[in-house]
């Protein structure tokens, strides 16, 4: 993908290819009740990765070099991959009766923040991945609640809101 944007938005396998490369300005929404993405190569060099579950590629490889994947998984199991030289943000989250439909989880630090509707229950642990150009040194708090919805990116994601906290958490980016 090279510009554009994507969004699949119930699928069991949302991408399932050999190869997939996301370049700058593409913009691509994965909601999947298994594989938000399946593939034993996946380049992402720019633009924004948004999977609403687990990034899978087996024994293939992930490598993150430029613009920004979040993943949103109820494996317990963060995304990692095999190249980058970016920083993330990563956190698992307990089962808690907070990760239910049509609540919210929130990434920020200081004024910036971005936000996900979850899209269904999360009755176990949930992990939070976020591996991102913009991901710097510094201290990221990550919020489940209720969200005043400003600037919608697409059908799950919006930035700038204000979030009503339900469970707090912080991670420390080194």
């Amino acid at each position: 993908m090279l510009g554009g944007t994507i969004e699949i938005i119930n699928s069991n396998k949302g991408i399932k290819a050999a190869s997939v490369l996301i370049e700058q300005g593409a913009m691509a929404t994965v909601l999947s009740s298994s594989d938000a993405v399946d593939s034993t190569n996946v380049k992402v060099t720019g633009g924004t990765l948004f999977l609403f579950e687990k990034l899978d590629v087996g024994d293939g490889k992930l490598e993150i070099t430029g613009g920004t994947v979040v993943v949103l998984s109820t494996t317990n199991k963060p995304a990692t991959p095999t190249y980058t030289t970016l920083k993330s943000v990563s956190l698992t989250i307990d089962k808690t009766k907070n990760c239910v439909f049509g609540k919210w989880l929130q990434i920020s630090c200081e004024e910036n923040s971005v936000a996900f509707r979850l899209s269904k229950n999360y009755a176990a642990k949930m992990s939070v991945t976020c591996i991102s150009e913009n991901v710097e040194a510094g201290e990221y708090v990550i919020k489940i609640g209720t969200y005043q919805v400003d600037d919608k990116i697409n059908t799950f994601v919006y930035k700038n809101g204000e979030l009503t906290a339900d469970n707090t958490q912080k991670v420390t980016v080194e």
